[in-house]
């Protein structure tokens, strides 16, 4: 994945919520990558913040609990959680206190 963000590609995306929510059926399509240069980082959403945009930023810890990866450009954040099950701990209130902890660092 991390190789793929450096070329522009489609994907189909939904939206950040619990399979119960209406808004998880909708799916859409989003163009991303063109990413110009990676940092390995412990905390990748404190990091994300210092880092210029198109930066894709992923973690040290192979178990960090929110995400593997991120990137932003201008005031948008990319997160990709692509590993599943037992190894991420990414529940809905995690990933909205990580954001949360990314838009009090852009004030």
């Amino acid at each position: 994945m991390r190789h793929a963000l450096f070329n522009a590609n489609t994907y189909t995306i939904r939206s950040c919520v619990g399979k119960s929510d209406g808004a998880y059926s909708n799916l859409d399509i989003c163009a991303l990558g063109q990413c110009t240069r990676k940092v390995l980082a412990a905390d990748c959403t404190l990091a994300v913040l210092s880092e210029p945009e198109w930066t894709v930023v992923y973690s040290s810890d192979r178990l960090h609990p929110l995400y593997d990866m991120i990137y932003k450009v201008g005031n948008i954040f990319y997160a990709f959680q692509i590993s599943v099950g037992g190894s991420h701990d990414a529940k809905q209130t995690r990933l909205s206190s990580g954001l949360e902890l990314a838009q009090k660092g852009r004030n």
